[in-house]
């Protein structure tokens, strides 16, 4: 099941008759489950936190492949993935959604076309963390459809590099391209950098991901695929939208969200990847947003240290 496991039991506020709603944690592209390790510990520190179910990208692109979708488009993922947590028992109930990055974007798929049929309403409400609700300059969106295409060349060739040693080089050169990026600098300089490398690598080295990942970036690409600004517009109180104060790629987005009425925060000393960089602050800011009296925040609230 894509939703693998919650790492935590329910816990029932004083006073209140149901535990809190659980968190759906879905991670980024070249990332895995474990991205949240730390973002889950530190939510165990917090009193009457949600408990969490952690979703797999990976698992629900594999199933679309096996299907025979060689390349499933943002919508198919999107649909793949909410399959299977419809199949979870713990999720019955309704739930929030935590997406970071490339799982942003897969979550907010989830809010399209809301209201047009009760019977196919989703109760959720998404944290979208570092993420890019899509691309609508033509010039833009061909320019990174081009990229994305030329890094699922990069990961086929991955997958299919028969000796050891240059599926090894290739792995490397694609993690040295990729972390190179300024909105990852930050990344770059925390203790948690070098077990995010051998996390990427590993996965890569297996059998089959780096041939799941050319195909979720060539049919997923925010190029080839429709911008989805009205739909979070649409959204209204059902979103929230966070980023790092240094990532300046995606700190235009939290400023265009605010103007349109969504709630927004900005994390202090962190650039993209938040739930590796600040997992404490985006999970203090997550426990409020997901119990009951965090409903209230304030659209525009300031930093969270």
């Amino acid at each position: 099941m894509t939703a693998s496991r919650a790492d935590r039991s329910p816990r029932i506020a004083s006073g209140d008759t149901a535990p809190c709603r659980p968190l759906v944690l879905v991670h980024g592209f070249l990332g895995s489950p474990d991205d949240w390790s730390a973002f889950e510990s530190a939510l165990e520190q917090i009193p009457q936190a949600p408990p969490t179910v952690r979703a797999d990208l990976r698992t629900a692109a594999q199933e679309l492949i096996a299907a025979g979708t060689t390349r499933p488009t943002l919508p198919q993922l999107a649909c793949a993935l909410l399959g299977s947590l419809r199949r979870d028992p713990r999720l019955r109930g309704g739930f929030d959604v935590v997406g970071y990055s490339m799982g942003g974007r897969v979550a907010l798929e989830w809010l399209v076309g809301q209201g047009e049929s009760q019977e196919l309403r989703l109760d959720i409400r998404l944290l979208l963390a570092s993420a890019q609700p899509g691309i609508e300059d033509d010039a833009e969106r061909a320019r990174r459809a081009s990229v994305d295409a030329h890094l699922a060349q990069r990961l086929a060739e991955i997958d299919a590099a028969a000796d050891g040693a240059k599926r090894s080089a290739c792995i490397s050169s694609l993690l040295a391209d990729w972390y190179s990026m300024p909105m990852f600098t930050p990344l770059a300089s925390t203790r948690a950098f070098d077990d995010v490398l051998k996390r990427r690598r590993e996965d890569l080295e297996s059998d089959g991901i780096a041939r799941c990942w050319s195909a979720i970036v060539a049919g997923c690409s925010p190029g080839t695929n429709e911008s989805r600004w009205h739909t979070l517009e649409a959204a209204g109180e059902a979103c929230m939208v966070v980023t790092g104060e240094l990532d300046a790629r995606y700190f235009a987005v939290v400023k265009r969200s605010a103007h349109m009425g969504i709630a927004t925060r900005v994390i202090k000393d962190a650039g993209h990847a938040l739930p590796i960089e600040q997992p404490e602050a985006l999970a203090r800011l997550a426990a409020a947003w997901a119990v009951p009296l965090g409903r209230t925040l304030a659209v525009h609230g300031t930093d969270i240290a």
